[in-house]
């Protein structure tokens, strides 16, 4: 646990000591505007910085001067221009291959007009992305969401956020059990579904989704994620899979025959579905043709076996009907899979029902 909190504060002071010294604080070296003279006198000395391509320190100027009371509205007007300005150069500045996106996310805290600051923000997420840290390229772009919602980028944004998720998402990395980043990589394709449902990408992310919570065990997060697939991206390449998997996580997180019955008889007209509307057209998909198969000879041998059971408790109850009920019921279904011993015992356990006295006591 020591350790654990020792990784978090070393990666919190790694991410965090940039943030103490960007800009906005560079201002060191003049003084703030009180007044209206000099808030004058700044914007002219701001002026001079952006001629001479210093824009950082022009820009820093003319935030300074927002602090200034007492202004008439002119005077008002043009420091905000000048703000808008300076921004935009520094954005663009800041844009090239070898920007830095913290300075890019610090334009989201100057109050600057709706499509600057967006536009500095997923800037800022390419190139966290480029250099390789695509979780904080995620967290800057829920802040730009957070702040600008349905926002002009959103088509760029969501490319950004599936490529993050899916980046992290495939990355078996892992830290004494404790981190997984394809933890990481969930939370944000779990964001994206949600939030960018109109991303081509996300059929892949929630076929990845289903991948992850299976890997985890999580079965009924992963056929959730597979109907989610099917029902929000029908025509997807990937919804063959989908279909075919929705009754596959059904099946693995079935604990009891005895007490799921319900949802092995959903599994069974999901796999016999799947067949008959896409056996046929498999051939370039053999794999999975016979996965469906394969689950669904387990599915009608749960179903036997669940049958069996109930079979067994009404022959030792002496009650005919639902004996001899369930006993065929069990010989119908272990007769469409290979286990012979599922048969003989279904056969057996119909025989012995059928030769029970005809007289019950009560039909179920």
């Amino acid at each position: 646990m020591i350790l654990r909190l020792f990784v978090v504060f070393a990666l919190f002071l790694c991410t965090g000591c940039a943030a103490f010294n960007r800009p906005f604080g560079s201002m060191i070296g003049f003084s703030k505007p009180d007044n209206e003279a000099e808030v004058r006198d700044a914007l002219a000395l701001a002026a001079d910085d952006f001629k001479a391509e210093r824009t950082s320190r022009a820009l820093d100027r003319a935030v300074a001067c927002r602090e200034a009371t007492g202004l008439p509205s002119e005077l008002k007007n043009e420091v905000e221009l000048r703000v808008e300005e300076y921004a935009d150069k520094r954005i663009q500045e800041l844009s090239r291959a070898d920007g830095d996106p913290d300075e890019l996310e610090d334009m989201l805290v100057l109050n600057l007009p709706r499509q600057l600051a967006v536009r500095a923000g997923v800037r800022g997420a390419e190139l966290l992305l480029a250099d390789d840290e695509p979780f904080d390229a995620f967290l800057l772009l829920k802040k730009v969401d957070t702040k600008f919602p349905n926002h002009h980028e959103r088509q760029r944004a969501g490319e950004i956020l599936a490529e993050c998720g899916l980046k992290l998402a495939n990355d078996g990395w892992n830290f004494l059990g404790w981190f997984k980043t394809s933890d990481d990589g969930a939370e944000i394709l779990e964001y994206l579904v949600v939030n960018y449902p109109s991303e081509p990408r996300c059929d892949e992310a929630y076929a990845k989704l289903a991948d992850l919570y299976a890997d985890d065990r999580e079965w009924e997060l992963a056929r959730e994620r597979c109907e989610d697939l099917l029902l929000y991206h029908p025509d997807s390449s990937r919804a063959l899979w989908a279909e075919a998997h929705v009754p596959h996580f059904r099946l693995l997180g079935l604990k009891s025959p005895e007490y799921d019955r319900r949802e092995l008889v959903s599994a069974r007209s999901e796999l016999e579905t799947w067949i008959e509307r896409h056996a046929a057209a498999t051939g370039d998909k053999p794999e999975l043709e016979r996965e469906v198969r394969l689950d669904y000879a387990d599915c009608l041998a749960r179903l036997a076996r669940s049958d069996l059971s109930v079979a067994k408790f009404y022959t030792r109850i002496e009650e005919r009907y639902g004996a001899v009920l369930h006993a065929e019921r069990a010989l119908e279904e272990a007769q469409l899979t290979t286990d012979t011993e599922l048969v003989s015992a279904a056969a057996a356990a119909a025989d012995l029902a059928r030769a029970m006295p005809t007289a019950s006591k009560k039909q179920p």
